[in-house]
């Protein structure tokens, strides 16, 4: 079926909305797909990794879908399915309450349509991010907030790795944030 139709389904049974979070970017953004169904929030309620705040598990759905549509990908929000009970976790007494609760959440989020910009850039090239940040400043206003949060990693043995290689993953995790900061600290300094 997924395959007569193009679809791909990366769904993990038992996990949590932040361990999905974690997983976007190989599960999704880098299958270029046009839209992606997210469907999570019973193994929060559920208590899989413990406790958690039903405002994170928000959180990690609003940032699933501000990361799809920054990747020019659109998010299709599904309500969680509703439970009275977990055969795992029999202690929880509400669940349906709890599901309620944040279902209602998940449909005011997406009836306000929030509107995402996604822009693309290699965060390494000094002039690159300048245009960049001028666009950005041209397009939406001063940027508030510069949150540095590219990064590589190379899964393979220091005695495997080239030199070329280990100095690409310096070059995006440790040189293009101060690349990042020293476009947009001028406009912020003046504001």
């Amino acid at each position: 079926f997924f395959s007569e139709h193009n679809f791909a389904g990366r769904g993990i049974s038992g996990q949590t909305s932040c361990q999905m979070l974690v997983r976007m970017r190989p599960d999704v953004i880098d299958l270029h797909p046009k839209y992606v169904v997210i469907l999570s929030g019973t193994n929060d309620v559920a208590q899989n990794i413990g406790p958690v705040d039903m405002d994170v598990v928000l959180g990690n759905i609003i940032s699933m879908c501000e990361l799809a549509r920054a990747n020019k990908i659109k998010p299709v929000i599904c309500s969680v399915l509703p439970a009275d009970r977990f055969g795992w976790r029999p202690e929880l007494k509400t669940p349906g309450e709890t599901i309620k609760a944040l279902n209602a959440s998940l449909k005011a989020y997406a009836e306000k349509g929030i509107k995402a910009h996604g822009y693309v850039c290699d965060v390494t090239n000094e002039s690159a991010v300048q245009d960049l940040v001028k666009k950005i400043e041209e397009e939406v206003g001063v940027i508030d907030i510069l949150v540095n949060n590219a990064g590589i990693i190379r899964r393979i043995p220091m005695c495997d790795m080239s030199a070329e290689e280990f100095r690409k993953v310096i070059d995006v995790d440790l040189n293009a944030p101060f690349i990042c900061a020293k476009a947009v600290i001028p406009s912020m300094i003046q504001k």
